[in-house]
């Protein structure tokens, strides 16, 4: 006995079939069955057959699993819903200034504007003298925020 490969394409209700439609695509599928090596020994298709009840059964329950599927997702997405706020609100949680001379002592993540690449950098702010990134902030575009560094503890928490 041969084996039988069965595939079903479905159209909408209202589609014009054309006369010879059915031959492209049976020349495809023997076209890719013997690309992947095997003798196909007989191919048949036509128009306005009816699903069995079995095949139809199936379809309907792969419809089901792949809804369920989806539905298990958007709860999960849901779920990190409180999350993904809270990181957005710590991302930008930004503190308007009016240059490098604003921002207290310490280490922060500056935001200059007109940067041409790199418009965040590092800052190390010191009594006189502030480092962003590798250059003096005399050197770099003018900062307009800043903002703590973040925990990369909390960026990184895995549940």
């Amino acid at each position: 006995m041969n084996k039988l490969w069965d595939c079903s394409v479905f159209v909408n209700d209202d589609a014009e079939i054309p006369n010879g439609a059915d031959f492209p695509p049976r020349e495809a599928v023997i076209s890719a069955m013997e690309g992947m090596g095997l003798t196909v020994v007989g191919c048949s298709s036509g128009w306005g057959s009816e699903q069995s009840q079995p095949k139809l059964a199936k379809l309907k329950s792969r419809v089901m699993e792949l809804e369920n599927d989806l539905c298990i997702a958007n709860n999960k997405l849901i779920g990190c819903a409180g999350e993904i706020a809270a990181l957005n609100e710590d991302i930008y949680n930004w503190i308007t200034v009016d240059g490098v001379k604003d921002i207290p002592v310490g280490d922060w993540l500056v935001y200059m504007p007109t940067s041409e690449r790199n418009k965040v950098q590092a800052a190390s702010v010191h009594k006189n003298i502030t480092t962003i990134g590798n250059c003096f902030a005399f050197d770099m575009p003018k900062v307009t925020r800043y903002r703590p560094v973040p925990d990369i503890n909390q960026i990184l928490k895995v549940k």
